[in-house]
């Protein structure tokens, strides 16, 4: 199935974020970047 979901991911251990979506990892997002994609994505 394909989807337009999102996920964030936060490590335990060392507390890097990392989003997925469409089936790509982009890893070590800082908080800029990920401010950034949410609002691009929600205003899609």
């Amino acid at each position: 199935e394909e989807t337009d979901a999102l996920s964030i991911v936060v490590s335990e251990e060392d507390g890097m974020i990392s989003l997925v979506r469409e089936g790509k990892i982009t890893r070590d997002v800082d908080a800029a970047t990920l401010r950034t994609t949410l609002q691009r994505l929600l205003v899609e």
